[in-house]
């Protein structure tokens, strides 16, 4: 589809036939092909590449569109002053075989999921992905951040004519230099053996802290390093969360999981473009940026101190599961152990003073007295994720250690 589409486009600018509905029809079928095609070909890569390289294969794929916008630019220009518009367009249909042939010798065991109605599928990976503790806190991110710190993209021309008094060539600069530092963030990233979710906000609160300084700048030649680290910021960040997701998801959820991470990525930004027009028309395009740079950068710094604390509970989590051993007996122990009443197979026998001091003893201990076994919480990243049904809050798991500890000592 995206091959016809660049043909009718060349062959409307061969013709001297293209008009502005045409062209916006033509840009509407690209755009809903866009739609389908970026989450299959993102669902696709666990098939490709081992686990541990996810966010790597994520990354190199940003890379690639990153060098695309810079350097498609810088060759299509010359062209276009040279030979005209309609041999560029033939050169962009004619390389879509290419692709089609590379896409032809990909051989993967992935056949997809089983087949079932399109509005069912649709609400079950909503479902899913709002369930998913994960999902939703880098799908609400990644809403902050097309919202409230991708527009400065649109807003761009504005700095570059009306602020800095630069013009075109202050604009192109800007862009130039703006896509340069994706492409330093996605390189970045595909060098990184280990993405953690408190990167991520560090990311999110970089990029805020840049937009402000940046909207903030006296200077034509100050602003511009600025707008450097914030693309570095914006397509590390971009491209970690899509790595994330995709390491967090069920193969059988994860096309849906990555439309919506994509549906909300293009489709807020747009949203959020159209809104800071609107307002900087009303305040001026600095004070619109810094006031969105102030939501991006307060999320970050959230995301960041809810990293801090997933880990801690997943830490207190596995010392609940497994607790080190210091040549003691741990709670684990004590269902052969002498002396202590329990029959085997029982678990640890819990003393009064023990419920009675440190509270009610924690799900987890009572499992253990049962004799079950807890679970390991998975891991994707830094951390374990804690679904919704296996959260301890922070106050329940210093109980339950506290607990453990008397267990040890008096058991």
């Amino acid at each position: 589809v995206m091959m016809a589409d660049g043909a009718a486009l060349a062959i409307l600018a061969q013709t001297g036939n293209a008009s502005l509905v045409l062209t916006f029809a033509l840009t509407l079928v690209l755009g809903f092909t866009f739609a389908a095609d970026a989450p299959a070909r993102h669902a696709f890569f666990p098939s490709l590449v081992p686990r541990e390289a996810m966010v790597n294969a994520v990354a190199l794929n940003s890379a690639q569109f990153s060098v695309g916008r810079v350097v498609g630019p810088a060759i299509a220009g010359p062209l276009v002053a040279t030979v005209g518009v309609a041999p560029v367009f033939w050169i962009n249909a004619l390389s879509f075989p290419f692709v089609l042939v590379a896409l032809w010798l990909v051989r993967s065991p992935y056949r997809g999921a089983a087949a079932g109605r399109a509005g069912a599928s649709l609400v079950e990976g909503i479902r899913y992905a709002w369930r998913h503790p994960v999902v939703r806190a880098l799908l609400l991110a990644i809403t902050v951040y097309s919202l409230f710190g991708a527009p400065i993209q649109a807003l761009l021309p504005v700095f570059a004519d009306e602020v800095f008094q630069r013009g075109a060539r202050g604009f192109g600069l800007l862009a130039a230099v703006m896509g340069a530092g994706s492409v330093v963030g996605a390189v970045v990233l595909g060098r990184s053996t280990r993405v953690t979710y408190r990167m991520i906000g560090i990311g999110l609160a970089l990029s805020g802290a840049s937009l402000i300084a940046f909207a903030a700048a006296p200077w034509f030649f100050a602003a511009v390093p600025l707008i450097f680290v914030f693309g570095a910021g914006f397509l590390f960040t971009v491209s970690a969360m899509n790595g994330q997701i995709q390491l967090a998801v069920d193969d059988a959820v994860r096309g849906r999981v990555v439309s919506l991470f994509m549906t909300v990525l293009g489709g807020a930004f747009p949203v959020g473009s159209l809104l800071g027009g609107a307002i900087a028309d009303r305040i001026g395009a600095p004070a619109t940026t810094i006031a969105g740079a102030v939501v991006v950068l307060a999320w970050g710094l959230g995301l960041v101190f809810w990293s801090r604390r997933r880990e801690a509970m997943a830490v207190d989590r596995t010392a609940v599961a497994d607790p080190p051993g210091d040549g003691a007996k741990g709670p684990g122990d004590f269902a052969k152990g002498p002396g202590d009443g329990a029959q085997a197979g029982r678990g640890p026998r819990v003393s009064r003073s023990a419920s009675t001091r440190g509270g009610p003893p924690s799900a987890a201990i009572a499992k253990r007295r049962r004799g079950a076994e807890v679970p390991p919480a998975a891991t994707t990243g830094e951390a374990p994720i804690l679904t919704p049904g296996s959260a301890m809050d922070l106050k329940d798991a210093m109980r339950t250690q506290r607990a453990i500890r008397r267990l040890k000592r008096d058991p």
